[in-house]
Protein backbone atom coordinates (compact mmCIF):
# COMPACT_ATOMS: atom_id res chain seq x y z
CA UNK A 1 0.00 0.00 0.00
CA UNK A 2 0.92 3.66 -0.32
CA UNK A 3 2.06 4.90 2.00
CA UNK A 4 2.06 8.55 0.49
CA UNK A 5 -1.56 9.69 0.49
CA UNK A 6 -2.71 10.71 -2.78
CA UNK A 7 -3.64 14.50 -3.97
CA UNK A 8 -7.44 13.44 -4.02
CA UNK A 9 -7.31 12.04 -0.86
CA UNK A 10 -5.52 15.30 0.89
CA UNK A 11 -8.10 16.91 -0.83
CA UNK A 12 -11.28 14.43 0.86
CA UNK A 13 -9.38 15.29 4.07
CA UNK A 14 -9.55 18.52 4.36
CA UNK A 15 -13.22 18.94 2.77
CA UNK A 16 -13.95 16.67 5.59
CA UNK A 17 -12.18 18.62 8.14
CA UNK A 18 -13.99 22.32 6.77
CA UNK A 19 -17.11 20.62 6.96
CA UNK A 20 -16.36 19.92 11.01
CA UNK A 21 -15.40 23.37 11.18
CA UNK A 22 -18.62 24.86 9.56
CA UNK A 23 -20.38 22.56 11.69
CA UNK A 24 -19.16 23.70 14.84
CA UNK A 25 -18.95 27.08 14.34
CA UNK A 26 -22.77 27.25 12.98
CA UNK A 27 -23.68 25.26 16.30
CA UNK A 28 -21.46 27.56 17.92
CA UNK A 29 -23.48 30.78 16.98
CA UNK A 30 -26.46 29.06 17.57
CA UNK A 31 -25.74 28.30 21.07
CA UNK A 32 -24.05 31.73 22.00
CA UNK A 33 -27.95 32.76 22.38
CA UNK A 34 -27.09 36.34 20.79
CA UNK A 35 -27.41 37.75 17.72
CA UNK A 36 -24.42 39.33 17.11
CA UNK A 37 -22.43 35.80 18.27
CA UNK A 38 -25.29 33.94 15.84
CA UNK A 39 -24.01 36.43 13.01
CA UNK A 40 -20.81 36.00 13.62
CA UNK A 41 -20.56 32.20 13.78
CA UNK A 42 -22.92 31.50 11.49
CA UNK A 43 -21.51 33.57 8.53
CA UNK A 44 -18.16 32.65 9.25
CA UNK A 45 -19.71 28.83 9.05
CA UNK A 46 -21.56 29.11 6.21
CA UNK A 47 -18.28 30.73 4.07
CA UNK A 48 -16.32 27.70 5.20
CA UNK A 49 -18.88 25.31 3.78
CA UNK A 50 -18.54 27.62 0.20
CA UNK A 51 -14.60 27.02 0.58
CA UNK A 52 -15.29 23.31 1.13
CA UNK A 53 -17.60 22.59 -1.32
CA UNK A 54 -14.81 24.98 -3.78
CA UNK A 55 -12.13 22.16 -2.69
CA UNK A 56 -14.55 19.29 -2.99
CA UNK A 57 -15.47 20.33 -7.13
CA UNK A 58 -11.68 20.13 -8.01
CA UNK A 59 -11.51 16.63 -6.43
CA UNK A 60 -11.70 13.64 -8.99
CA UNK A 61 -14.49 11.13 -8.54
CA UNK A 62 -13.64 7.86 -8.77
CA UNK A 63 -15.24 7.70 -12.29
CA UNK A 64 -12.70 9.60 -13.48
CA UNK A 65 -9.38 7.90 -11.61
CA UNK A 66 -10.60 4.76 -13.17
CA UNK A 67 -10.15 4.24 -16.58
CA UNK A 68 -13.22 3.05 -18.88
CA UNK A 69 -12.31 0.31 -20.49
CA UNK A 70 -14.76 0.03 -22.79
CA UNK A 71 -13.42 3.45 -24.51
CA UNK A 72 -12.03 3.14 -27.62
CA UNK A 73 -8.85 5.19 -26.57
CA UNK A 74 -7.93 2.91 -24.07
CA UNK A 75 -7.55 0.51 -26.94
CA UNK A 76 -5.61 2.52 -29.18
CA UNK A 77 -3.82 5.15 -26.80
CA UNK A 78 0.01 4.10 -26.07
CA UNK A 79 0.00 6.27 -22.86
CA UNK A 80 -2.57 4.07 -21.04
CA UNK A 81 -2.70 0.54 -23.23
CA UNK A 82 0.25 -2.03 -22.87
CA UNK A 83 1.47 -3.10 -26.22
CA UNK A 84 -0.44 -6.56 -26.97
CA UNK A 85 1.47 -9.72 -26.50
CA UNK A 86 1.21 -12.72 -29.14
CA UNK A 87 1.53 -16.56 -28.01
CA UNK A 88 1.49 -19.06 -30.38
CA UNK A 89 0.76 -22.47 -29.72
CA UNK A 90 -1.39 -25.68 -30.34
CA UNK A 91 -4.91 -26.90 -28.94
CA UNK A 92 -4.53 -30.47 -26.74
CA UNK A 93 -7.44 -32.57 -26.62
CA UNK A 94 -8.42 -32.46 -29.56
CA UNK A 95 -9.12 -36.18 -30.30
CA UNK A 96 -11.47 -36.47 -27.78
CA UNK A 97 -15.57 -36.16 -27.99
CA UNK A 98 -17.48 -33.20 -26.44
CA UNK A 99 -19.37 -33.54 -23.81
CA UNK A 100 -22.68 -32.68 -25.89
CA UNK A 101 -21.52 -35.69 -28.46
CA UNK A 102 -19.72 -33.55 -30.83
CA UNK A 103 -16.56 -34.46 -32.23
CA UNK A 104 -13.55 -32.01 -31.83
CA UNK A 105 -12.21 -33.82 -34.84
CA UNK A 106 -15.38 -33.02 -36.85
CA UNK A 107 -15.24 -29.14 -35.63
CA UNK A 108 -11.67 -29.09 -36.47
CA UNK A 109 -12.29 -30.16 -39.80
CA UNK A 110 -14.25 -27.11 -40.64
CA UNK A 111 -12.08 -24.61 -39.22
CA UNK A 112 -10.09 -22.25 -42.02
CA UNK A 113 -6.87 -20.33 -41.37
CA UNK A 114 -7.84 -16.70 -39.80
CA UNK A 115 -11.34 -17.89 -37.87
CA UNK A 116 -12.18 -16.62 -34.88
CA UNK A 117 -11.77 -18.46 -31.90
CA UNK A 118 -13.33 -17.91 -28.21
CA UNK A 119 -11.56 -19.04 -25.02
CA UNK A 120 -13.50 -19.48 -22.36
CA UNK A 121 -12.29 -19.09 -18.68
CA UNK A 122 -13.11 -22.65 -16.52
CA UNK A 123 -11.81 -24.99 -13.75
CA UNK A 124 -10.45 -28.52 -14.79
CA UNK A 125 -9.28 -30.50 -11.68
CA UNK A 126 -9.45 -27.16 -9.25
CA UNK A 127 -7.04 -25.70 -11.72
CA UNK A 128 -7.73 -22.84 -14.24
CA UNK A 129 -8.31 -24.02 -17.59
CA UNK A 130 -9.66 -22.38 -21.08
CA UNK A 131 -12.17 -24.25 -23.53
CA UNK A 132 -11.00 -23.17 -26.82
CA UNK A 133 -14.34 -22.99 -29.10
CA UNK A 134 -14.47 -22.12 -32.79
CA UNK A 135 -18.14 -21.38 -34.90
CA UNK A 136 -19.00 -25.05 -34.97
CA UNK A 137 -18.08 -25.64 -31.16
CA UNK A 138 -15.51 -27.09 -28.62
CA UNK A 139 -12.23 -28.12 -30.62
CA UNK A 140 -9.96 -28.50 -27.26
CA UNK A 141 -8.62 -26.92 -24.50
CA UNK A 142 -5.19 -25.08 -23.91
CA UNK A 143 -1.89 -26.47 -21.84
CA UNK A 144 -1.77 -26.29 -18.66
CA UNK A 145 0.93 -24.15 -18.23
CA UNK A 146 -0.62 -22.01 -20.70
CA UNK A 147 -4.15 -21.81 -19.01
CA UNK A 148 -2.34 -20.85 -15.73
CA UNK A 149 -0.14 -17.87 -17.28
CA UNK A 150 -3.14 -16.22 -19.01
CA UNK A 151 -5.25 -16.64 -15.77
CA UNK A 152 -2.61 -14.68 -13.66
CA UNK A 153 -1.47 -12.46 -16.33
CA UNK A 154 -2.33 -8.67 -16.17
CA UNK A 155 -4.64 -8.22 -19.36
CA UNK A 156 -7.61 -8.31 -19.84
CA UNK A 157 -9.07 -9.56 -23.00
CA UNK A 158 -7.41 -12.60 -24.78
CA UNK A 159 -8.63 -12.92 -28.41
CA UNK A 160 -7.02 -16.06 -30.82
CA UNK A 161 -7.10 -17.29 -34.09
CA UNK A 162 -6.85 -20.05 -36.10
CA UNK A 163 -3.00 -20.25 -37.28
CA UNK A 164 -2.62 -23.53 -39.10
CA UNK A 165 -4.57 -26.66 -39.30
CA UNK A 166 -2.44 -30.05 -39.32
CA UNK A 167 -3.37 -33.87 -40.08
CA UNK A 168 -6.03 -34.86 -42.16
CA UNK A 169 -6.56 -37.76 -44.11
CA UNK A 170 -5.32 -40.90 -41.65
CA UNK A 171 -4.00 -38.51 -39.35
CA UNK A 172 -5.80 -36.79 -36.30
CA UNK A 173 -6.44 -32.61 -37.14
CA UNK A 174 -4.71 -30.57 -34.93
CA UNK A 175 -4.92 -27.03 -34.68
CA UNK A 176 -2.12 -23.87 -34.16
CA UNK A 177 -3.70 -21.18 -33.03
CA UNK A 178 -2.35 -17.35 -31.82
CA UNK A 179 -3.69 -15.57 -29.26
CA UNK A 180 -3.91 -12.04 -28.52
CA UNK A 181 -3.45 -10.52 -25.12
CA UNK A 182 -4.15 -7.01 -24.70
CA UNK A 183 -6.02 -4.52 -21.83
Amino acid sequence: MNKKMSENGKKLLLVIVLYFIAIDLIMSGVLSGSIAGFLFFGVSGFLLIMVARKVNKTRKSINELVPDTSSPIMKTDPSVCVEPKFIYTKVVGVTYDNDDGTNRQDNIELLEVNDDLELTETEYKDEPAYIVEGAYGQIGFLKKELAAELYEDSYLYHDAKVKSITGGGDKSYGCNIEIICHN
